[in-house]
């Protein structure tokens, strides 16, 4: 198969790589006439690896501890945006339509504003004499698109030192697809100072982006639309100093 547009590279570390060679060996398939659901394969991956959570020993399915212990065997929420963002992007160059994505409340550091996705699948565990025998997965938060071609097309998504590289191959399209910023704004966050005692926040800003794809056809018209409007709402920063009289 054809390599279709760029190579998209997402910053990662150790942890994550060793997972996509578990669950990420073959390339994804986007089948044609068909809308894919990044949460769906991702469950079904999980469900193929079974062996992952075979009597996992289990003190307390409440504490923290024990749950981000299951959660390791899988994918981290961190980690699934990291995925979902390469995906995400990967797609941007192509006539892919019906886009749905979320965003983290927080812009993460290793994208830009309107170029980042984020996932959610929420786990129910079935535990019996303290081992976990059964997970069962729920899709919450998703990347979903649709290919309106015949044909599938393949995301590869490989482990390069401390990135992850992921790349489009099918057939390549009858017209150019680029993507570019209507409009791209930061919110800087106010510094806000307390008198008496408290937990200080760190602030961090906001962002407001409009990012738009065009479309250019062999006999050079141009038609360009919309495809995310996405919001990051700052965070003040609040310091608290001591209350002295004079």
């Amino acid at each position: 198969l054809n390599k279709v547009g760029p190579a998209i590279t997402i910053n990662t570390n150790g942890n994550l790589i060793n997972k996509i060679n578990k669950f990420f060996l073959e390339p994804i398939e986007i089948k044609g006439k068909t809308q894919f659901s990044l949460n769906q394969y991702l469950i079904e991956q999980f469900i193929k690896e079974k062996n992952l959570l075979k009597d996992i020993e289990i003190d307390d399915i409440s504490s923290i501890n024990d749950i981000n212990d299951i959660d390791e065997n899988y994918l981290t929420r961190d980690e699934l945006n990291r995925v979902a963002t390469g995906i995400y992007q990967t797609i941007l160059d192509t006539n892919f339509v019906n886009i749905q994505k979320e965003i983290s409340y927080k812009l993460p550091a290793y994208a830009q504003a309107g170029l980042e996705a984020a996932i959610k699948i929420e786990y129910d565990y079935i535990i019996e004499n303290d081992l976990l025998k059964e997970v069962h997965y729920f899709s919450q938060e998703d990347l979903s698109f649709y290919n309106p071609n015949q044909h599938s097309y393949y995301i590869e998504i490989k482990a390069v030192n401390n990135t992850l590289v992921f790349q489009l191959y099918g057939p390549q399209f009858i017209n150019t697809y680029s993507h570019s910023y209507k409009q791209y704004n930061v919110i800087n966050f106010a510094e806000i100072i307390k008198t008496g005692s408290g937990q200080n926040e760190v602030g961090y800003p906001g962002y407001y982006s409009i990012l738009q794809r065009t479309t250019k056809y062999p006999d050079n018209t141009e038609i360009t639309t919309i495809i995310t409007e996405d919001i990051y709402n700052k965070k003040d920063a609040i310091t608290y100093v001591d209350n002295q009289d004079d």
